[in-house]
């Protein structure tokens, strides 16, 4: 083991499947169904495939991955007569966040804070720990009426269950502490997150943007474009 490296923070396909560390030797020990293994038949060839993960978790959301440091990919093939052959290639891992639109709401995805580099796709690819800027504006003509965003989150999948919501911007607010809003106006909001992995779930994750419209002359609480943190 490198001694800047914690055995604690190398997986096995699965952030539960940890190794054993005997000496400088960390060994793991599950089966060809565990751990989130891929499996697949080719002519004679069973082949099982997995990665083996070294990452940085969040220090105060230990199911939020902030950071890929590597990735290897672990393919094991398993001829049918019992002959057997074993490999490992290093990968370049990628991730991908989906885009949700939800009535006259947009959102664009970009990877310069110029905003002049939009990054195309959906689902669109971005490397975990990289920094997205995002826009979310509507295409409403009519500037008697203004966009407040409201709240900005994500799930690691779509039907996944409100407990895995992650928010990012609440009521206005930035919440995660990786996000900050750059600029609002009457019709657009722009702001900057950093890109992070859930546990278990190394596809992706979903991104989800709510707002409010009101009349420009309306500057209650509920349409104010600021932090509303009594509201």
């Amino acid at each position: 083991m490198y001694p800047s490296i914690s055995s604690t923070d190398i997986y096995f396909g699965d952030s539960s499947c940890r190794g054993s560390l005997s000496r400088n030797v960390l060994q793991y020990t599950f089966g060809f169904q565990d751990c989130l293994t891929n499996e697949k038949i080719s002519n004679d060839t069973i082949i099982y495939e997995n990665k083996l993960v070294y990452a940085t978790l969040d220090t105060l959301n230990p199911h939020i991955i902030r950071n890929h440091v590597w990735t290897y990919t672990i393919e094991c093939d398993v001829i049918r007569r019992e002959a057997t052959s074993y490999h490992i290639h290093h990968d370049v891992n990628t991730h991908h966040s989906s885009v949700v639109v939800h009535n006259n709401i947009n959102l664009g995805f970009y990877s310069d804070p110029s905003f002049t580099r939009e990054i195309p796709g959906n689902p669109l690819h971005a490397s975990v720990g990289g920094t997205i800027y995002v826009k979310v504006y509507t295409t409403v003509n009519d500037w008697s009426i203004k966009m407040r965003l409201h709240s900005c989150y994500t799930k690691p999948w779509q039907n996944s269950n409100s407990t895995s919501d992650y928010m990012l911007i609440n009521d206005g607010c930035e919440v995660d502490g990786n996000t900050h809003i750059m600029s609002q106006s009457t019709h657009e909001t722009t702001f900057m997150f950093q890109d992070f992995e859930y546990t278990g779930n190394p596809e992706g994750l979903d991104v989800y943007c709510n707002a409010t419209f009101c009349q420009a002359s309306d500057f209650t609480p509920t349409c104010l474009q600021a932090c509303n943190l009594q509201h």
